[in-house]
């Protein structure tokens, strides 16, 4: 029984001796191993000879395959290293380095391991390139061994690697790109648009019109033009007299003219601007974080000088086109007095040109005013149109001395448009007029250096009047009418270097008319509205002495009463006003 139970231990140990040698065997194999010192165990065992250069062999070394046979072994060596074995007979073998190898590899980014598409690749110092595919993936063949592989992507750091690094790989070896981050240096752009376009520190936009150039496809440098092409600006219609700021309509725009608020600004129903530009001197476009000192411009000011200065001689110019001609001085009276005038006439009412007939078209090109020659489908109807438009503007300046300074300033602007239909039957008649008168003074005084005044006064009319006859009996007038009073006294005191308060009182008195009066049924209205304003405002601004930051903030209480109309209320609004800009 003993003896039995000997065998049965015997079996059980067995196996166990020759695990150790079964697994150094597989430990052997998989392990790599020096190709110079296997040579040696090759030519023992299966009696043959390698010949070849040492410094060939060095540091290299290849992993032994599981099929002990020499075909499969010298395979191995050939696939795992750059070496070229020749069969010279039964017993002898060369063997030499190869100078070109095939070299594969896939490109990844490192980030997400994602594949690089259209990667450059190129062999630096020979004439071989390749992209990648969809995968990430390419094959160059005949590659020097030594050569250096450069590898290139738009976004990515340029990766340098061996030709020898890719070689002997299966699957191809992955080769990882870090993303390329740039700074980027910062860019300030000084003609913006075109020259004299200047973006102030509290972010509002000047127009300098001695430095001012023409924007393609305009003939002159047009202010109200100009401005549409800011961004935020622009006009639904095409036209200077409707500018929208910021999805804004035009009634929430302030348009002030030395200090006069305009309610028309342009000519040909919005084509061309009212402002003869070479008498301007600047304008101030404010789109958000206004003064306290403006009411009004929710959306917007627009806030157009003329000249402010003297000049020691006379300044003069006069101009035509198809449209128009126009006329403009400075003359200087004496050394405290200086006279400016302004004086444009269209020349459309006796002139068809060209230009007309393509604004004019432009302009009707949705009503009931056709050309002359346009054919109609309700027979022979002869039209007729007759329209013009002229304006003039003066200013008178007076320097008391040199701390109080007198501006008188005057504009009147005019367009006319009488437009009939003749047929056998009938003879209809329209006619329509845009008239604005606006005058106004102010004086600055400067009393110290840190104390200073601002008085302005103005009185501006605009009136809007159309007449349809489309019979003798049937006749239809319209007549509206808008006007309006202000005054308006500030005061600016600096209370250091950084710090200016400023602080006044406005008083508005605006009127509006509209009549209608029609023969046929009899019918006559003349409804009279008249709102007056009272207005206090202060404001505190600070600016670094870096002159980088720049913090303006102030209230404006505004008291506003209704004298004549349907019913009468009286109501107060306080409007906060805060501007912060750092550059």
């Amino acid at each position: 029984m003993l003896k039995h139970h000997k065998y049965i231990v015997f079996l059980f140990l067995l196996p166990l001796f020759f695990l150790p040698f079964n697994g150094m065997a597989q430990e052997e194999t998989a392990q790599k191993v020096a190709v110079s010192t296997y040579l040696e165990k090759l030519e023992k065992e299966f009696n043959i000879k390698f010949s070849y250069v040492d410094e060939d062999l060095k540091h290299l070394e290849f992993q032994i395959p599981e099929s002990s046979t020499l075909a499969d072994i010298l395979a191995a060596i050939r696939n795992q290293t750059p070496l070229r074995i020749t069969k010279l007979n039964d017993r002898y073998y060369a063997i030499s380095k190869n100078t070109l190898v095939d070299i594969c590899g896939m490109v990844l980014d490192n980030y997400e391991n994602s594949t690089i598409m259209n990667a450059t690749i190129e062999v630096l110092g020979n004439n071989i390139t390749q992209i990648t595919d969809m995968e990430g993936r390419f094959q160059l063949q005949d590659v020097p061994i030594n050569a250096n592989i450069a590898i290139k992507h738009i976004g990515f750091k340029t990766k340098y690697i061996t030709a020898q690094e890719l070689t002997a790989h299966d699957p191809c070896k992955s080769i990882l790109m870090s993303p390329s981050y740039q700074q980027l240096n910062e860019v300030v752009v000084y003609q913006f648009l075109t020259t004299g376009i200047t973006k102030q520190q509290d972010a509002s936009v000047t127009l300098d019109i001695e430095k001012f150039g023409i924007l393609p496809g305009l003939i002159e440098p047009d202010v109200l033009q100009t401005i549409q092409a800011l961004p935020g600006i622009k006009s639904v219609d095409e036209t200077v007299s409707d500018i929208n700021v910021r999805g804004g309509t035009n009634d929430q725009n302030l348009v002030l003219w030395d200090g006069i608020k305009m309610y028309h600004s342009g000519h040909f129903f919005g084509l061309i601007s009212a402002f003869n530009p070479y008498l301007i001197d600047k304008v101030t476009i404010i789109k958000n974080g206004t003064s306290a000192a403006y009411g009004d411009g929710v959306s917007s000011v627009i806030n157009i000088q003329t000249q402010n200065k003297i000049n020691d001689s006379f300044v003069g110019g006069a101009g035509f086109n198809l449209l128009s001609g126009d006329i403009y001085g400075q003359l200087p009276l004496s050394n405290k007095v200086s006279v400016q005038f302004s004086a444009r006439r269209s020349s459309t009412d006796f002139i068809n040109t060209p230009t007309y007939n393509r604004f004019f078209e432009k302009v009707f090109q949705d009503s009931e005013v056709k050309e002359k020659k346009q054919p109609d489908d309700s027979g022979e109807i002869e039209r007729n149109e007759d329209f013009y438009f002229y304006d003039f503007s003066g200013k008178i300046l007076y320097d008391v001395n040199d701390n109080q300074k007198v501006r008188l300033s005057f504009i009147n602007t005019n367009n006319n448009l009488n437009y009939s239909e003749k047929t056998e039957d009938s003879n209809n008649k329209s006619l329509l007029q845009q008239t604005n008168l606006s005058f106004g003074g102010s004086l600055e005084s400067s009393w110290s250096p840190k104390w200073n005044t601002h008085l302005n006064l103005y009185y501006t009319r605009y009136n809007l009047d159309s007449q349809n006859i489309p019979s003798e009996t049937q006749q239809l007038f319209q007549s509206n009418q808008v006007l309006e009073k202000a005054l308006k006294a500030s005061a600016s005191y600096k209370l250091g270097s950084s710090l200016n308060w400023l602080n006044g009182y406005q008083i508005n008195e605006v009127g509006i008319t509209n009549f209608t009066q029609v023969s046929q049924p009899a019918y006559k209205s003349n409804i009279k509205s008249v709102i007056l304003t009272h207005s206090l405002f202060s404001e505190l601004g600070y600016e670094s002495l870096n002159k980088k930051f720049i913090a303006r903030g102030g209230l404006r209480l505004n008291y506003i009463k209704n004298l004549e109309t349907f019913s009468t209320f009286d109501e107060i609004i306080l409007e906060p006003r805060i501007n912060l800009n750092y550059s």
